[in-house]
């Protein structure tokens, strides 16, 4: 499998290479009816772990039929695929796809730790720490649950001049030892709810 510049790889029913541009967001062919024989077939698209989310959009009526229920787009996360099925009426059945990073663990008593994209569930299980979160480019919609079960506080700093926002922009945020966060990018803050 390769990927193009953007770190996308689409396949539509051969194992074909793509030309993509810089985009974020692909509109997909009607699944019914459809205007070429090739608009038939299926599609299997993949986001490298290095790319920016990908945001797949209906090109008419029709509708992404995932486990979330009948959606009119769906967001493929980094190293995250898909497959695309059509139903045989105005919808795609989308197979492989949740709408959320999956809840990867990682727990830590490092004294510093900069947080992955890859992992979505963070538990500190030592005294104090500095963690630090990767950069807000190419991560809306990134989200981290973060849990303290360790001895001291947790300082989260922002990566570069990227803002957290709590009450207001800051630059950092302490969660004390037994406390929990929810942190997720807007795009342009990293939120606390």
């Amino acid at each position: 499998m390769g990927y193009d510049k953007h770190g996308y790889a689409r396949f539509h029913g051969e194992p074909v290479g793509v030309r993509g541009h810089a985009r974020r967001s692909w509109t997909i062919a009607p699944a019914s009816p459809t205007s070429r024989s090739s608009d038939a077939q299926w599609y299997w698209i993949s986001v490298r772990g290095t790319a920016a989310p990908l945001t797949l959009t209906r090109s008419n009526a029709d509708t992404f039929n995932a486990a979330a229920g009948s959606l009119t787009s769906i967001t493929i996360q980094p190293g995250h695929s898909v497959l695309l099925v059509p139903s045989g009426s105005a919808a795609w059945e989308v197979h492989g796809w949740t709408p959320s990073l999956a809840q990867a663990v990682t727990a830590s008593a490092a004294s510093t730790l900069t947080l992955a994209r890859d992992a979505s569930v963070y538990i500190f299980n030592g005294t104090t720490t500095a963690w630090t979160l990767p950069t807000l480019a190419n991560n809306t919609g990134l989200t981290y649950r973060i849990k303290n079960r360790g001895g001291g506080a947790i300082r989260l700093h922002r990566a570069g001049s990227d803002q957290l926002y709590d009450t207001a922009a800051v630059t950092s945020i302490t969660i004390a030892a037994g406390a929990s966060a929810t942190i997720i990018s807007d795009g342009t803050y990293w939120l606390s709810l």
